[in-house]
């Protein structure tokens, strides 16, 4: 497995978008994913990219993350596997849940994904190369 990207849940990607830039990031287009109820924009830092999620309604996996916090908040850590069916029955084999079907994700070039949860580690995503 190799890291993909870093999560960060936000409350307004558009309030945050300038500070990331001062840091030094370029800024990547801005997606609506319906499916899954949250606004995305993926952006970079050399070979270091976060996504930024914000969430589209109360009704979001999202907003339950934001809900008591004023600030932005890890969300997940994505990893990028050849062969995601196997990557998930050798982590649930490790005590991983999969909490999501297998889908495809319109703000990674419609590359399939899942999500899984360890108790230890928190959200994961898997994406497949």
């Amino acid at each position: 497995m190799k890291m993909h990207h870093i999560a960060i849940a936000t409350h307004c990607i558009d309030s945050v978008l300038l500070k990331y830039q001062y840091l030094g990031y370029s800024i990547g287009e801005l997606i609506q994913d319906t499916k899954r109820n949250v606004q995305i924009c993926f952006i970079k830092n050399g070979d270091f990219t976060l996504e930024l999620v914000e969430p589209l309604s109360d009704n979001s996996p999202v907003s339950a993350i934001l809900k008591n916090s004023v600030q932005d908040s890890l969300y997940h850590i994505c990893y990028s596997v050849e062969n995601i069916e196997k990557t998930i029955e050798n982590l649930e084999t490790q005590g991983y849940l999969k909490i999501s079907s297998l889908d495809f994700a319109p703000a990674i070039h419609n590359r399939r994904v899942v999500f899984m949860f360890e108790k230890d580690l928190g959200l994961i995503e898997l994406v497949e190369d």
